[in-house]
């Protein structure tokens, strides 16, 4: 079982796969003071959309990135071979509702039973 979890951390079962980038979005920008400028906006972060194909078919993802990427460059990604929509990305088209849903509930659980425990176990 830790093995499994090791695995699933590190995607050493995953393969590698060349991605290419769709659009390339800056994400924040910062204005920084310049003597002989005035003030030069730069941007920070980029967010970068991306497809990759598996077994003829094309899959996505979202990613950031500290410089400016082109659109059509190439980067390597990893994918699961079991499910190849799940990629080693900030976001793929995983469905991340059932994972939102589980943490909310833990969260919701844990508060209840903080509470819970506050009215009739601790002192006032």
């Amino acid at each position: 079982m830790l093995n499994d979890f090791g695995h699933s951390i590190f995607h050493r079962d995953w393969v590698e796969v060349e991605a290419e980038v769709q659009e390339c979005k800056p994400l924040r920008q910062r204005a920084y003071p310049s003597r002989s400028l005035g003030s030069v906006v730069a941007f920070s972060a980029y967010w970068v959309t991306f497809n990759y194909v598996v077994n003829g078919k094309t899959y996505g993802g979202i990613t950031f990135s500290p410089d400016k990427i082109e659109v059509q460059d190439k980067f390597a990604i990893r994918y699961n071979p079991k499910r190849p929509e799940e990629n080693n990305t900030f976001d793929s088209e995983t469905d991340w509702v059932p994972v939102f849903t589980k943490c909310l509930g833990i969260i919701m659980g844990l508060f209840i039973l903080y509470f819970f425990l506050k009215e009739h176990y601790l002192p006032n």
